[in-house]
C-alpha cells in the first residue's frame, strides 16, 4: 500500500540540506542553504506566502482563459463575450480599466484581477459547459473570499475544500499537464492565509507600484541604479529638512510643502459632515416637494446634488452625465437593502439619498453540496421599486459594482478597502 505522502515542513527541509551535502545533487528540490535560514524564528516553508498576483492572476486565471479560448469558445460565443463586455461599466475605485479580450494576451495583473472577480461570472454564464463553469465557479469564490478583510474558520474550511475539489477536477476538465505548480498551489492557500493573513497583504502589488515609481526617476539608460538611489535620496533629505521647519510661514517653505503633503484645494464644493458635495446645487422643485413630503416637514433648506465623496467612497445619482465608463450609483446599507441613488440631499445639514430600492435574489450561477449558491458574493436583480424613498448617509455599509450584461443585472462589492484596484 502506498504511503500517504505528507506535507513539506521546515524540519524537512533541514534534513533534505544535509542530504544535498552529502550527496551534493537536489533532493525534493532543495539545491542548497538560504540565506534566509540565518534568521531567528524563520520557518523557510510557511514563512514565504504565495503571492496571489502572479501564481493566480497571470497564472491560473490566465492559464484558464487560454484553454478555453483554444478548445471551448467558437468564434461566435467569443463576439457574444465581446459584445456583453460592452455593456459592463464597473465602479471608480476600479482605477484600471480593462482593455475587450481581443487584448487579453497583453492584460496586466490588475485587469485579470477585474476579470476574474468581478466579469467572468457574468460574462462566461451559459458560454462554458455547466461542469467546467461550475467548477470554476469554485475557484472565484474562493479567491474572492481569501481577499476579504474579515475571514472566518468557517469560510477556510469552505474555501480548502472548493480549491481541493477544483484542483481535482482541473485534470478531467482540461487534462493532466493543466496542472501546473500555479494549480497545485492553490491546495496550500488555506493554510498560507492561516499563518500569514489575506492575500492581498502579502501580494506583490505594492512593489510593482514602487517599481512605478522607480522608473520615472530614470532620466538616462546608463548608471539607472544610481539614479534611483541618488534621487531617492535626495527626496528624502529635502522632506526631512521640511518637517523641521515647522515655525517657518515663509511662502517658499508653504510652497515646498504643498509639493508633498497638500492636494490642491477643491473648488466649487459644499462640505456637510463626512461628505463633500461637489459642482453646484440643482434647482429640482419636484424634488424637493417630494423630500419634504417624505420628511413630513415645511422647511425649504433642501440642497440637491449629482456627485460627492463621503468617507473616501465616491457617489454620484442616475442623472449624473459626464461619467460614461463608470457606475458609482449603487449602494448597499447597514440593513443590506440595495438602494439606486438618483439624487444626493442635505436637509437641515442632514445627508440623504433619494433614490429607489432594488429588490435582489440569489445568483443563479450554481448551487453547492447543500443547496446553497457555490458563489457568495454575488446576487441577481429580480426588479426596482416604483416608488422613491429617502437613506440616511449614515446607513451607507458599502458600494456595489453592477454588471449589466443586457441579459441579466449581477451585483457585487470589493472584497476589501486596503488594496488599491
Amino acid at each position: 500500500m502506498e504511503n500517504e505522502i505528507s506535507d513539506r515542513s521546515h524540519s524537512k527541509h533541514l534534513k533534505d540540506l544535509k542530504a544535498v551535502e552529502k550527496l551534493k545533487k537536489p533532493i525534493r528540490g532543495t539545491k542548497g542553504i538560504s540565506l534566509l535560514l540565518s534568521l531567528p524564528n524563520f520557518d523557510i516553508v510557511w514563512d514565504l506566502p504565495p503571492d496571489y498576483m502572479r501564481g493566480t492572476l497571470l497564472g491560473v486565471t490566465k492559464q484558464l482563459w487560454n484553454k478555453w479560448l483554444s478548445a471551448f469558445i467558437s468564434k461566435d460565443n467569443f463576439q457574444i463575450i465581446v459584445k456583453r463586455m460592452l455593456h459592463v461599466k464597473l465602479c471608480g475605485d476600479i482605477r484600471q480599466s480593462i482593455r475587450s479580450l481581443e487584448f487579453a494576451g497583453k492584460y496586466k495583473a490588475t485587469e485579470w484581477r477585474t476579470w476574474l472577480l468581478f466579469l467572468s461570472l457574468p460574462v462566461m454564464k451559459g458560454i462554458l459547459d455547466e461542469e467546467r463553469f461550475q467548477s470554476y465557479c469554485l475557484f472565484v469564490d474562493s479567491i474572492y473570499c481569501l481577499l476579504t478583510e474579515s475571514i472566518k474558520e468557517n469560510d477556510l474550511n469552505r474555501v480548502e475544500y472548493n480549491l481541493l475539489k477544483f484542483a481535482g477536477e482541473c485534470e478531467q476538465n482540461y487534462d493532466p499537464a493543466f496542472i501546473t505548480f500555479n494549480v497545485h498551489s492553490l491546495t496550500h492557500y488555506r493554510y498560507a492565509v492561516e499563518d500569514t493573513g489575506p492575500l492581498w497583504t502579502t501580494s506583490a502589488f505594492p512593489f510593482e507600484n514602487g517599481i512605478f515609481l522607480f522608473m520615472k526617476e530614470i532620466n538616462a539608460p546608463n548608471g539607472c541604479l544610481g539614479q534611483i538611489a541618488k534621487k531617492w535620496l535626495r527626496r528624502n533629505e529635502f522632506e526631512n529638512f521640511l518637517s523641521q521647519q515647522k515655525n517657518d510661514t515663509s511662502h517658499t517653505v508653504q510652497y515646498c510643502n504643498n509639493l508633498f503633503y497638500n492636494r490642491p484645494p477643491l473648488k466649487n464644493c459644499t462640505i456637510v459632515n463626512d461628505a463633500v458635495f461637489t459642482g453646484k446645487v440643482n434647482n429640482c422643485a419636484k424634488i424637493v416637494k417630494h423630500v419634504l413630503g417624505l420628511l413630513k416637514k415645511t422647511t425649504p433648506s433642501v440642497h440637491v446634488f449629482h456627485r460627492c465623496i463621503f468617507k473616501k467612497m465616491l457617489l454620484h445619482g442616475i442623472k449624473y452625465t459626464r461619467c460614461n465608463k463608470t457606475n458609482d450609483s449603487v449602494i448597499k446599507t447597514i440593513n443590506d437593502d440595495i438602494f439606486e441613488i438618483h439624487y444626493l440631499l442635505v436637509v437641515n445639514d442632514k445627508c440623504y439619498i433619494y433614490g429607489r430600492r432594488w429588490k435582489v435574489i440569489d445568483n443563479d450561477f450554481g448551487l453547492d453540496d447543500n443547496g446553497l449558491p457555490i458563489v457568495k458574493h454575488f446576487i441577481k436583480l429580480e426588479k426596482k421599486e416604483t416608488s422613491n424613498s429617502l437613506v440616511e448617509f449614515e446607513s451607507i455599509k458599502t458600494k456595489m459594482l453592477v454588471k449589466d450584461t443586457s441579459d441579466d443585472v449581477y451585483l457585487t462589492s470589493l472584497p476589501n478597502n486596503n488594496e488599491v484596484q
